[in-house]
């Protein structure tokens, strides 16, 4: 859709949108009107393991469902013992035990909740296949192998996004391997899509609020993060199509998910 905002210096000028609003859910963050898990909701300790987790509560809130716990989620997707290791005995060593990719929450959606139709697109400017091509990756820590649809051509991955988000208003997964947030957006003002911003959903802004020299982080904290706001912003696309300014062999793998037709 199009919406009319004022600029600063050149009065009214349109500016196009996609964008999503998602359901309030105070579980997730009561200071907020948008469903964005992030560390530490529900005063589940995931510190710097469970961006996937919380990216797919997320994205089952935005479905309208009744978002899982950790617990849940770990147990569907194979990772439950080693989570509940980790509550009870606290080891550091576990928590790189507990990463999870997109394709294991595509499968976690195939097995609790099968009427939701679902993708995999991996979008690797690099690789040395051609686009369109189906790509396998495999979860390290669950042993779960799925095909991607491989982008190469940075329309190409805009186009996706777009489509899916105009059609759906769900957010889309994203991950690099150590990184993941949810895109729940797109914006470019006149048609300028060298002036394009994604509206990024990201589990880790409390992380990224105390390293910078803010507030520091500390663990087994009730509020470690400071506003829930910094949860929901807009982004540059190169904050994405760059993956952070990796070369170009880096990589984002995706899960866009939708109701069935």
């Amino acid at each position: 859709y199009q919406r009319r905002v004022r600029g600063q210096r050149h009065g009214m000028v349109h500016t196009r949108c996609s964008e999503i609003v998602a359901l309030p859910s105070r579980s997730a963050s009561p200071s907020s009107n948008l469903t964005v898990y992030r560390y530490h909701s529900r005063g589940e300790d995931d510190y710097g393991w469970g961006c996937v987790y919380r990216s797919a509560q997320t994205q089952l809130a935005a479905l309208g469902e009744k978002v899982p716990t950790l617990d849940d989620l770990a147990n569907i997707m194979g990772t439950g013992d080693v989570y509940r290791k980790f509550l009870t005995s606290g080891k550091e060593s576990y928590r790189r035990k507990l990463w999870v990719e997109p394709h294991d929450v595509e499968a976690a959606i195939r097995k609790r909740w099968p009427k939701y139709e679902t993708r995999l697109v991996l979008f690797s400017p690099g690789h040395r296949e051609e686009e369109g091509e189906q790509v396998s990756r495999l979860s390290s820590t669950t042993g779960v192998r799925a095909d991607y649809v491989l982008l190469k051509d940075v329309g190409s991955f805009r186009s996706v996004l777009d489509e899916h988000l105009r059609r759906t208003r769900v957010p889309v997964v994203i991950d690099n391997g150590t990184y993941s947030f949810a895109i729940a957006g797109i914006r470019h003002t006149n048609d300028d899509r060298d002036s394009l911003y994604y509206r990024i959903l990201d589990p880790h802004y409390g992380m990224l609020f105390s390293s910078s020299g803010k507030r520091p982080f500390v663990a087994g904290s009730r509020k470690p993060y400071g506003q829930d706001g910094g949860k929901d912003s807009w982004k540059p696309a190169s904050w994405v199509e760059k993956s952070f300014g990796e070369p170009a062999g880096s990589e984002w793998m995706m899960l866009l998910t939708s109701p069935a037709a």
